[in-house]
């Protein structure tokens, strides 16, 4: 049954039905556009009454807009509903390293504003600068729904931070893999029926695995954890090769050489590792795809598709290996953790409620 059509559970009471066919109707306007009363009940299996009731309340609460269509053969122009983009808000945080990263997205799912500040011996106000800094993008009358946080596997502490700052806000959290993989199906390219796994390459390299309609993370969220792996013919850990500070490293001191000479040959060398631990991916699990974001550049992933395309074909084993899954940029290279982020909120609050494994 596809997800527009997704029946309530059985045992709800009116208000929970209520909630579900709201969330039912905002959904199926955002994956398909602009739709007309008619189209949106058979798209969603609800009565006519009932999708006019729906569509009454999200015009007073201002999330949807009222037009016209126009079409030869009818005298008389159809109504029709259409997600009103600035009618909610929502702010994805995340602590990184050195900063505090944020966005702001409306309910279109589109990035309208991005905030980064240095972090100090005290979280809490960087958290906070960042937080009004998007706020104030919006609009002191935006419609602000919540934050979404995006966590690493050690990030617990995190979540404990940003809750203390905002104690009256909805605060949604999840892993920062797992929250690009949120952006990737949602508002990207979309997930294959076989699945995807998502590597962010960044100080640590690691990868949010979404196999068969599941997210896979692991005893206490550390599933993926690749940048430990050995690869390559020298065995040594992805991290050291692969990862964004080592790019950062690689092109910052260069050996002798020009800036370009020195980043393409750390490409090349790096797809090596790289393609040996998505080999070992596409060996476990088989994918329908494998997607690359996180900190470098993104020529720099480009290059290392294209690369890692040039290291399997130049393999001659003596049986051939599995084949490596189409391997991908990210839809929204560099935002990918922070859009996922800023996208729970609304659906803890106004969309269907679902993880991403639904």
């Amino acid at each position: 049954m596809p997800p527009d059509r997704a029946p309530p559970a059985p045992g709800l009471g009116h208000a929970q039905i209520a909630d579900h066919n709201s969330r039912t109707i905002l959904e199926a306007l955002r994956r398909n556009g602009p739709m007309t009363r008619l189209e949106l009940a058979a798209l969603t299996g609800l009565t006519a009454p009932g999708v006019t009731n729906v569509l009454r309340r999200h015009l007073a609460e201002g999330l949807i807009v009222e037009g016209q269509r126009r079409t030869q053969n009818a005298q008389v122009p159809s109504a029709e509903y259409a997600l009103r983009p600035d009618g909610a808000f929502a702010i994805g945080l995340r602590l990184r390293r050195d900063r505090v990263s944020g966005m702001l997205v409306d309910l279109d799912g589109r990035i309208r504003s991005r905030a980064s500040v240095p972090r100090t011996n005290a979280d809490e106000t960087a958290i906070a600068a960042a937080f009004e800094e998007l706020h104030a993008a919006a609009g002191p009358s935006a419609n602000l729904v919540g934050i979404g946080l995006a966590l690493d596997d050690y990030g617990a502490d995190d979540a404990q931070k940003v809750r203390q700052v905002f104690p009256d806000r909805l605060v949604v959290a999840e892993l920062d893999t797992l929250a690009a993989v949120l952006a990737e199906r949602t508002v990207g390219a979309g997930i294959p029926e076989a699945g995807m796994v998502m590597v962010l390459l960044e100080e640590r390299i690691r990868s949010g695995l979404f196999l068969h309609s599941i997210p896979f993370a692991g005893a206490r969220g550390r599933a993926g954890r690749i940048g430990g792996m050995l690869t390559g013919p020298d065995r040594l850990q992805l991290d050291r090769v692969c990862s964004a500070d080592a790019y950062m490293a690689a092109v910052e001191n260069p050996d002798g050489g020009s800036a370009e000479a020195t980043a393409a040959a750390w490409i090349k060398k790096a797809a090596v590792h790289l393609f040996d631990a998505l080999m070992a991916i596409a060996g476990f699990v088989a994918p329908g795809k494998i997607v690359l974001d996180g900190d470098l550049p993104s020529d720099v992933i480009d290059a290392l598709i294209v690369a890692m395309r040039c290291v399997a074909a130049s393999q001659r084993p003596e049986s051939p290996p599995p084949p490596l899954p189409p391997v991908t940029p990210a839809t929204f290279v560099g935002d990918s953790v922070l859009l996922g982020a800023a996208l729970l909120p609304f659906f803890d609050v106004l969309l269907p409620k679902r993880s991403v494994a639904e």
